[in-house]
């Protein structure tokens, strides 16, 4: 077995278990995980082609997913904006993380060169599936300690991305 056959199933056996125990578990408020081991975390693997699994209660309260592609043109816009400011004015709490397809739906090298610095960027298809996600830009705002969903939208820019994220706060 290569090296990447042996990480996609270790990752594909990952997701079958946390989809198996279709429950939610108590989770501590730790810093980001971005390594193999999380349990109820979304599972992929980053730009650089490393295995990773993301527990979204790590990210903060509430997490932003932002499922974005390299090809489309609004997408283009997005990856621009959760690069500057658009991270600095969600909600206190509101981490941010952005889910592309797997590496066999979208250009890799051009996910790297787009990734912004400080901004975790997953690639997975199963996410996508997870959350019903069909077109992008999609935004799906996660309750961390739930894994609820609190708001679903589609944006053109940061604005209209600030909007969603705001909307649940009633602010």
């Amino acid at each position: 077995m290569t090296a990447a056959l042996v990480v996609a199933v270790g990752c594909a056996v990952a997701l079958l278990s946390v989809l198996i125990a279709g429950r939610r578990r108590n989770r501590r408020r730790t810093p980001a995980r971005l390594d193999v081991g999380a349990t109820d975390a979304l599972v992929g693997t980053a730009p650089d082609g490393r295995a990773l699994v993301i527990d979204l209660a790590a990210l903060g309260d509430r997490t932003l997913v932002a499922f974005l592609t390299s090809t489309c043109v609004t997408c283009r816009v997005l990856w621009a904006d959760l690069a500057t400011d658009v991270p600095t004015r969600l909600p206190v709490g509101t981490g941010v993380l952005i889910v592309t397809e797997d590496g066999s739906h979208e250009r890799v090298r051009a996910v790297r060169e787009l990734a912004p610095p400080g901004v975790p960027v997953v690639m997975s298809s199963a996410t996508w599936h997870r959350y019903g996600v069909s077109v992008a830009p999609t935004f799906v705002l996660v309750d961390g300690a739930t894994g609820r969903v609190l708001a679903r939208g589609t944006a053109a820019n940061g604005a209209e991305v600030l909007r969603l994220a705001w909307a649940e706060t009633g602010s």
